[in-house]
């Protein structure tokens, strides 16, 4: 068996076990599937020249010219579709679709002119073996659709529209606390803290987006919004900038991490209840959310997943970009129930 059989042998290997660690979410696919899709890249190519050296006539040079094109533009389309690259997308469907158009008839006019039948069969075999790659590909590289992840825009517009109404309301009452001697001091407490929060969300979500769209100049928050984001179906991103590692094999705790975030809301949880009486705070725990408990529905393979499980890992960035805002929704939330309380006692 010569290097480029061993090479293609090597590259199907890979090529399967990465799609399997791939769809499965687990480590290891990130290496595998590029690696793969090199060796039979490389192993195209040496069959193209092989097939170039042994055709005779036009036609037959163009069918296997014509199949290694379309074969190779697939896979490099597959790899950045996958992978999360940039570039991926609309220039490679083009560019497949303009190939097969080709590719077919070539291959109609070819088989019915050539009278070779063993050279007949195997063209036949390699245009199934290549229609069935095809459509192993085009699953791998599936996307959530469109339609369905627009569908996040609506609760993300409301969700700000809440936010900021809160922030109006929470205004007021600030207004209200600092000409009241008793809670001035507590409020300005208060803001402070859930500003400090709200920020390190703000900086998470920026964060996020502009690692996934780095085309985008100077993106601010009220500049983004989720049907405007190519990466909206992204969800190695956000597992990998908040998780950290494949999977959270290496776990981020810094402040711009979920367990960083987790820690975060814990804090400022009790610090907020820290500031009444056991009677107001059995009053507000009820109503001031931000729970940070391990889920309770089931996820995938665990049983009882973790806060940071349950809304990052491998979640579409739409999904994600719509967890932070509600967290800030959460936060003004509770900050406004916090005041109500001061200027009560």
């Amino acid at each position: 068996m010569n290097l480029s059989k061993i090479l293609g042998t090597a590259g199907s290997f890979f090529l399967v076990i990465g799609a399997m660690l791939k769809i499965m979410h687990m480590p290891g696919a990130n290496l595998c599937f590029p690696l793969g899709l090199l060796f039979l890249i490389i192993f195209l190519i040496a069959w193209l020249l092989d097939a170039l050296k042994n055709s005779v006539g036009f036609l037959e040079r163009l069918f296997y010219f014509l199949l290694f094109a379309t074969l190779f533009v697939e896979f490099v389309g597959t790899l950045f579709k996958i992978m999360h690259y940039p570039g991926a997308g609309a220039p490679f469907v083009q560019i497949t679709m303009g190939l097969i158009i080709l590719l077919i008839p070539t291959y109609l006019i070819y088989a019915y002119s050539e009278k070779d039948q063993l050279k007949k069969s195997t063209i036949s075999t390699l245009m199934i073996a290549y229609m069935t790659l095809s459509g192993f590909v085009l699953i791998l590289s599936r996307n959530i659709p469109n339609h369905i992840l627009n569908g996040f825009a609506m609760p993300e517009q409301a969700i700000v529209n809440m936010t900021k109404s809160i922030n109006d309301n929470n205004t007021l009452l600030y207004e209200r606390a600092a000409s009241d001697s008793l809670a001035s001091e507590k409020a300005e407490q208060l803001k402070e803290m859930s500003q400090a929060l709200v920020q390190q969300i703000s900086n998470i979500k920026m964060l996020l987006i502009k690692t996934a769209e780095p085309e985008l100049n100077n993106p601010t928050e009220d500049s983004i919004n989720i049907q405007t984001l190519g990466s909206r179906a992204n969800y190695d991103i956000p597992s990998e900038l908040l998780l950290g590692g494949e999977d959270g094999a290496e776990p981020k705790t810094d402040e711009n991490s979920a367990v960083g975030l987790k820690n975060s809301i814990i804090k400022y949880r009790a610090s907020l209840l820290n500031m009444f009486d056991e009677k107001v705070k059995e009053s507000l725990i009820k109503y001031i959310g931000l729970k940070t408990d391990n889920c309770s529905l089931p996820f995938e393979d665990e049983k009882n997943p973790s806060w940071e499980s349950c809304n990052f890992s491998h979640k579409p960035m739409a999904s994600v970009l719509i967890v932070l805002d509600q967290l800030k929704n959460e936060v003004r939330y509770a900050e406004s129930l916090a005041i109500q309380q001061m200027l009560l006692h």
